[in-house]
């Protein structure tokens, strides 16, 4: 039986990924609401009447979507989408490659409900899986070349993550060290 063709890689990726997104987003709005909040006061002050509440931030609200929906929002259903544009001339613009991309995913995972042979359905799913990678990259691609502070704050994160993840490692071995030469003791 053959399997989707997805690695535990791309898919562990993927989830690191949103991830950043999701903590990227929490921090912009934290930084938007510090502000806002002192906009907030001084109005309170002058409208106390008036109720007054902070809106997250349409990126925060976008990133913690998926890569997809995050290529969507900002290639296609955004104003600025006009603003991305490839470092090389191409016949279609990002906007419609995106779009593209977006039709064709949907249509693969349509086809991939619909249909009912095997050797078919890992066809679409292999299209679905490659488009998923696609999205990836490009929302991320994205994040980095146009979001200011994106690509310093998910290097940070990933650092942090490195060296959380290698002092695991470490404590690991060392129980595991402990282990043996206790084991090794009562020999």
């Amino acid at each position: 039986r053959r399997t989707s063709g997805r690695s535990y890689t791309t898919s562990a990726r993927a989830t690191y990924q949103a991830t950043i997104h999701k903590k990227y987003a929490e921090f912009i709005d934290e930084e938007a609401k510090a502000e806002a909040n002192e906009v907030l006061e001084g109005l309170k002050k002058t409208h106390p009447n008036v109720p007054l509440v902070f809106k997250p931030s349409p990126l925060a609200e976008v990133l913690t979507k998926t890569n997809r929906e995050i290529c969507k929002a900002l290639f296609v259903d955004s104003e600025e989408s006009s603003a991305f544009s490839f470092n090389k001339p191409r016949s279609k613009t990002v906007e419609q490659t995106v779009r593209a991309n977006l039709i064709a995913y949907n249509n693969a995972k349509t086809a991939l409900k619909e249909e009912a042979f095997d050797d078919y359905k890992y066809v679409y799913k292999t299209i679905v899986d490659a488009l998923e990678v696609y999205f990836s990259i490009a929302a991320e691609s994205a994040l980095r070349e146009y979001f200011t502070g994106y690509a310093e704050f998910a290097d940070n994160l990933t650092k942090e993550e490195e060296q959380k993840q290698a002092e695991r490692v470490a404590k690991k071995r060392k129980t595991e060290e402990e282990k043996k030469q206790g084991k090794d003791a009562e020999k």
